[in-house]
């Protein structure tokens, strides 16, 4: 600073200048826990705002901003010493989001009423505010004020002369403005991220026919580095819209990277979302690759060690993975060579370090560590896969999934009566969850309690009628299997099917090319119908996709619309064949009708057709 500045006065000055800066946007940076013990700022801490400000909690705007930081929440990554929540105040004159050193985000009532002026995009808006300033807590990335406290306790704030201005010039050349500046640019990225990782539509938050982002930092008065001057919001936006160019190009390798999941396609998943990693590494992304290499883990396996789908407990019971797609079960052939080990070892590796890397950006991450527990069993190791799958449960005691894959690891034990315990506690939490009938069926057909075996199968059959393990269940149980004739038979959107896909359809479109092949996108004009193909550069495999978006306005042929609930898509279409758990919601998977629907709150977000040639 002083090879920068001669003089004390001056240095005395630029001190202030440095912590009114910082004062005006606590956004900006984030005061570690250490640091706090030795501030004298009350504002620092969340008693100051709830004393002296009006916390709004039951209306429906808090409710509203309450719900969009859930979501966002459930996918964003985490501070390891603190937990983030959200408090909303009706009487802030600010226009901007706050977040304070102990994880407290402080929403002004202001900043929702700024978003929901457009009622179908301001949810996405807001996400991309708070998932803002969660990658802020997240990195950490507060000033340090120890070193400028005390310069302030007897120097008045200094009014913006030219010498003050000449300061602040100054002060945009320091090395930490510098790294301010990539700390804001990084915040924009992730809140973007974060919201697509949730499930909210980007082109809500930014597209060239909206100005939300632009308008948002007038009004807040929010310039490049993230303060409250004026003189370089032009800068900021530009640099925002470069930044988020490319934001939305590498988006689509993630949503195609889980639809691809979703249809059991892993390794080309694999190719996409490791392509998206290396732009934004993130918990969820290492968590859904993890997933893929545990399905072809399991796919080589099964070809490694046949004879195990009547002796492994992997394929005995249902383990319950999130995802937990639903080729669990594949061809099994009688080729074991050495390419099957080789394969598996790299593959549960493979799983285990993804995992692991999940678990390491979030150690609260129950998720991560129930997936860990089913590849280690699936590995062998006992005692690791109870050890994992008991924190996911420490970590969410409402873990259905982790109560049955629990109950799993002790029913390779032979021990009947624990696994019976959890098993039970997963039915408690989840009556309609299907998975631990199946294995209460199994375990007690094991045990020779035929009659009790059958109660659970019936219940199973309830729940998943159309599953791909009823009919397993029905031969160990030596039961005839009575279902409905399987019908196939597509619909289209917007009366377009997979088959008849091509460059006719749309002008506007884009392609990206991955390791393994080029995926190219279609859109309409309001972005209500999406095209999508992935073809491999070999040509032996093309996968095609078409999505009906948040804002399509047509129904199914069996009029479910966007926002149709849960219950009118199965009184609809049925049972569906399986279900794939993710963080936000669920799919339902029609594989006779190659329809697959997202569910979030127990309501349609969209739905998409598929067809792999």
């Amino acid at each position: 600073m002083s090879l920068l500045i001669q003089g004390k006065q001056f240095h005395c000055k630029l001190c202030i200048v440095i912590l009114m800066l910082f004062a005006t946007c606590l956004p900006s940076g984030r005061l570690r826990a250490d640091d706090l013990q030795t501030s004298s700022s009350p504002e620092m801490k969340i008693d100051y705002w709830l004393s002296n400000f009006n916390q709004i909690i039951d209306s429906e705007k808090a409710q509203i901003a309450s719900d969009v930081f859930n979501r966002i929440f459930a996918v964003s990554d985490k501070p390891i010493d603190i937990l983030p929540q959200l408090y909303v105040f009706s009487d802030l004159a600010l226009q901007q989001l706050v977040a304070l050193p102990d994880g407290s985000i402080i929403l002004p009532e202001k900043v929702i009423d700024f978003c929901l002026r457009n009622k179908d995009a301001g949810k996405a808006q807001l996400a991309f505010l708070i998932g803002h300033e969660l990658k802020h807590v997240v990195k950490s990335d507060y000033w340090k004020l120890n070193q400028i406290m005390q310069f302030v306790d007897d120097v008045k704030k200094q009014d913006q002369t030219k010498e003050f201005r000449n300061i602040l010039e100054k002060i945009h050349a320091l090395p930490v403005m510098t790294y301010r500046k990539e700390m804001e640019t990084q915040a924009d990225e992730y809140g973007i991220l974060y919201a697509a990782l949730a499930g909210f539509p980007v082109a809500s938050i930014v597209s060239p026919t909206n100005s939300f982002i632009s308008d948002y930092y007038r009004a807040a008065k929010i310039n490049i580095h993230g303060d409250l001057t004026n003189n370089s919001l032009k800068e900021r936006i530009d640099a925002l819209n470069l930044r988020l160019e490319r934001i939305q190009q590498n988006i689509p390798l993630f949503e195609i990277g889980t639809k691809l999941y979703v249809i059991s396609q892993f390794d080309e998943a694999i190719d996409l979302l490791t392509k998206f990693l290396a732009q934004y590494p993130s918990r969820e992304v290492y968590n859904n690759i993890g997933l893929c290499h545990y399905q072809l883990a399991l796919q080589n396996y099964l070809k490694l060690q046949p004879e195990s789908m009547a002796t492994n407990p992997n394929f005995i019971y249902l383990l319950s993975l999130q995802f937990d797609p639903a080729s669990r079960y594949v061809l099994v052939t009688r080729n074991v060579n050495n390419k099957y080990q080789t394969k598996f070892r790299y593959h549960i590796e493979s799983a285990i370090v993804n995992f692991e890397k999940a678990k390491e950006l979030d150690k609260f991450y129950a998720v991560a560590s129930n997936n860990l527990g089913c590849a280690h069993l699936l590995k062998g190791n006992l005692e690791f896969a109870q050890g994992y799958i008991k924190n996911a449960i420490e970590l969410n005691t409402d873990y259905a999934e982790a109560y049955n894959n629990l109950a799993i690891t002790y029913l390779a034990q032979q021990n009947y009566a624990s696994a019976e315990k959890y098993l039970s506690r997963a039915i408690q939490l989840r009556p309609s969850y299907a998975e631990p009938y199946y294995n209460l069926s199994v375990a007690n057909q094991r045990l020779k309690n035929k009659d009790v075996a059958m109660q659970f199968y019936q219940n199973f059959m309830h729940l998943a009628p159309f599953s791909l393990f009823t009919q397993r269940l029905a031969d160990m149980l030596n039961e005839p299997l009575q279902t409905e004739p399987v019908t196939f038979w597509w619909e289209p959107i917007d009366g377009v099917l997979p088959t008849n896909i091509s460059l006719k359809h749309q002008a506007e479109y884009q392609s990206f090319r991955t390791e393994a092949g080029v995926v190219t996108m279609w859109h309409k004009a309001d972005d209500s119908v999406e095209y999508s193909l992935y073809a491999t550069d070999q040509n032996a495999k093309k996968i095609i996709m078409i999505q009906a978006n948040e804002n399509y306005a047509k129904s199914t042929v069996r009029n479910i619309k966007i926002g149709s609930p849960l219950s009118a898509v199965q009184t609809s279409y049925n049972v569906p064949c399986t279900r794939v758990s993710v963080t936000t919601g669920e799919y339902l998977i029609y594989a006779n009708l190659k329809l697959i629907f997202n569910i979030v709150d127990n309501h349609v977000r969209s739905w998409f057709l598929y067809d792999i040639f």
